[in-house]
């Protein structure tokens, strides 16, 4: 296994992440820099490749893994993170103590599957739907069903059961993070969540649902956009990031072309969140 680093800028990491994907990459792992506008990129190839000249440039460190140890080797430093206010993120793998001022604590295992709370898209998504929910009564969240579309390690979907929504469902393209998924389902008590391996195209078990969260490149939420909105009851939401600076506009064009309307914006270190009336 070859390790391969590389020092971009920011509002570059999705499509450099992209990128180093199509060149064969078996994974792709974010960490910050020392400047605010910059990130490093650390790809794993099963091989030594020579990559294409405006990847290459960039390249940092290279470094031969025994594939026993490169493969979690991530997790040894990897500590706890504040999605919002109220919600902590505590990986398994930490030693550290989760800090006893937050009323909601989702406990995950982070391996094989996007979605240790790091990323700041799911912070976008985890605040939106926390706002969201400030304004709905218990009673009526009992009645309403969510959906986590490409749900990694559910994070956001375990945050949709803690915050009392009756029925929770979450899909993923990957058999392995759905896996993962139902075992972080179960560590924090949120088992009646369902996970499906499959397609946004494919699914219709309870559609359509109230709140539709598609924390998704944009390029995936492109190509989704009529079968998201298909999960999506009449006058529902779809809590929608995954989307950098640059797809921006891009993005809100799309919403006004499917008569969509944003009503929230955020942004968050080059990323952007929307919450967007069905």
């Amino acid at each position: 296994m070859v390790q391969m680093k590389f020092a971009i800028a920011r509002s570059d990491e999705e499509d450099f992440s992209d990128a180093l994907f199509d060149e064969g990459a078996d994974s792709v792992a974010v960490e910050n820099a020392p400047a605010d506008d910059a990130v490093v990129l650390t790809a794993i190839f099963r091989e030594m490749k020579t990559l294409r000249e405006e990847l290459a440039w960039r390249l940092t460190e290279v470094a031969e893994l025994e594939e026993s140890v490169w493969k979690y080797r991530w997790l040894e430093h990897l500590e706890g993170v504040a999605l919002t206010d109220e919600v902590y993120v505590q990986p398994t793998t930490s030693s550290g103590l989760v800090p006893r001022e937050y009323p909601y604590i989702i406990l995950i295992d982070p391996r094989d599957a996007f979605g240790d709370g790091h990323h700041p898209t799911t912070a976008l998504c985890a605040d939106a739907l926390s706002t969201i929910t400030r304004s709905v009564p218990i009673e009526r969240r009992a009645q309403m069903r969510v959906i986590d579309v490409g749900t990694g390690t559910g994070v956001l979907a375990v945050l949709a059961a803690l915050l009392g929504y009756g029925r929770v469902d979450a899909i993923d393209i990957d058999p392995e993070s759905v896996a993962r998924a139902r075992e972080n389902f179960a560590r924090n008590e949120c088992a009646r969540i369902g996970a499906a391996c499959a397609q946004v195209a494919e699914h219709a078990a309870d559609a359509p649902y109230d709140i539709v969260i598609a924390n998704l490149l944009s390029g995936i939420i492109t190509d989704n956009i009529d079968h998201l909105r298909r999960l999506t009851t009449p006058g529902g939401t779809i809590i929608a990031s995954g989307v950098s600076d640059q797809w921006h506009d891009e993005m809100t064009g799309l919403f006004r072309t499917h008569r969509l309307v944003v009503h929230r914006h955020d942004r968050k270190d080059g990323w952007n969140g929307y919450v967007v009336g069905a």
